[in-house]
Parts: structure tokens; C-alpha cells; sequence
């Protein structure tokens, strides 16, 4: 799938995604409920027109160890959590 959608399918994912994060925008005071309906509303017209293109970032992941601490002799995963 690329990045950008010109099937209604994959411009999809823009209202879908709204959809699924509405509840915590709204807990996190971003919108209200009636903002995010109202935009959800206007993406799902988006993705119906034909003459419309969606586009959405592109996301990696990565993973990566920092540096060595004295004493051991592996690095530390970046992404792991230390104890208290």
C-alpha cells in the first residue's frame, strides 16, 4: 500500500483512524465530540469522491542499542524500560 490513496479503500483509513482515536482526543481535551463526528463525516465524503486523494505519513518503527556501560559487555536496548 502506498502512502497516498486514490481507491476508496485505502482512502479509508483516514476516517477509520479518526474513528479509532476519537475517544482519547476527546479525554485529552484536542476536540470535542461533535468536532471529531463533523470531521469523520466530511473524510468518509472525501473517500467516496472519486476526484479526491487522501494521503497519510509514512510510520517506522526502529530499534537501536545505546552505548556500552562500563562494566557489561552488551549495549542496552534503546527501547527497553529500566527499573525505577
Amino acid at each position: 500500500m502506498t502512502p497516498e490513496g486514490h481507491e476508496r479503500d485505502v482512502k479509508l483509513m483516514t476516517p477509520l483512524t479518526l474513528e479509532n482515536i476519537a475517544d482519547s482526543a476527546i479525554a485529552e481535551g484536542l476536540a470535542s465530540r461533535e468536532e471529531i463526528e463533523a470531521a469523520v463525516g466530511e473524510l468518509y465524503e472525501l473517500a467516496a469522491d472519486r476526484t479526491t486523494l487522501l494521503a497519510f505519513p509514512r510510520i517506522v518503527q526502529a530499534w537501536g542499542y545505546g552505548p556500552v556501560n562500563s562494566g557489561t559487555s552488551t549495549g542496552q536496548s534503546v527501547a527497553s524500560s529500566k527499573p525505577g
